[in-house]
């Protein structure tokens, strides 16, 4: 996954303009960002069982 996003984020910006770089960037943070919430409920679920 760590490939990934350095491949997307170093990406040459004149192809597509900087704002798509931006969105991509904001894009996988949040997503980042929501895997970590779900592991967090994930595991609190299994340690009060």
């Amino acid at each position: 996954y760590l490939s990934v996003m350095l491949a997307l984020v170093s990406k040459p910006t004149t192809a597509l303009g900087t704002g798509w770089t931006y969105n991509v960037v904001e894009i996988s943070g949040l997503y980042w960002h929501f895997v970590d919430l779900v592991w967090i409920m994930v595991f609190t679920f299994i340690y009060l069982l």
